[in-house]
Formats: C-alpha cells, structure tokens, sequence
C-alpha cells in the first residue's frame, strides 16, 4: 500500500530539473537530506505515522495558553513552559504535581538546616 508512495516520492526527488521556483528546490533538497526519516513508520515496528501522541501531550499546555489570555512576556512563556514540563513528567512518572511541588516547598522551607539558617539570619 505505501510502497507506490514511496517509489513515487522517490522519483519525485530526482525531478530536480524540472522545477525552478527556489521554494520548490529548497524543499526537494531537505526531503532528499531526510529521506531515510520519512517513512520510517514503513519498516519500524511500533513507529506511528503520524504525531498524534506529540500533539495530545501538549494540548493541555496550549489550552491553557490561549484560555487564560496568552503569556503577557517571554519570561512568563518560558515559565509557563519550564513548569508544564515539570507537571507533565511527574504526571507520567505517577505523581500527583501539585502534591510533589508542595512536599518540596514544604522540605525546603522547614528543612532543619534551612530553620537553623533561618533563625541566625533572625537573631544576627
């Protein structure tokens, strides 16, 4: 089924010739670098052919964007983006996130070694 796709793609590539337009070249030349990634899906068992998986891990994160009226600054999209990844792996990993981040504040706020710290910083 995908192998007269894939012959075709493949004669495509050496139409090089007959196509002027600099888009068009560009575009055969970085699939002509890349061919061997295409259709991995083709020969690779368990390689989806599409990136459905990639796009439903991040839909959360885009929703969130746009609903809570974008990032007002690039510090806050690389927030926003550093701390998504963070609940995202703890979400896989089995966690709870918001009970980790939580247990982590709580650790590094009422460690022992942070409360002696505390309480020089107070009396000095």
């Amino acid at each position: 089924m995908f192998y007269p796709c894939y012959q075709w793609l493949k004669s495509f590539l050496l139409l090089e010739d007959s196509w002027s337009d600099g888009d068009v070249l560009r575009l055969l030349k970085r699939l002509r670098r890349h061919r061997s990634e295409l259709f991995v899906f083709l020969y690779r068992e368990g390689v989806a052919s599409d990136n459905n998986h990639a796009e439903r891990v991040i839909r959360s994160a885009v929703v969130m964007r746009k609903t809570s009226y974008c990032n007002r600054s690039i510090n806050g999209a690389e927030t926003q983006m550093i701390l998504m990844s963070i609940f995202k792996t703890l979400r896989q990993s089995g966690y709870e996130g918001t009970a980790v981040i939580v247990r982590c504040f709580a650790y590094i706020l009422f460690d022992e070694r942070t409360t002696k710290i505390a309480e020089n910083a107070t009396r000095g």
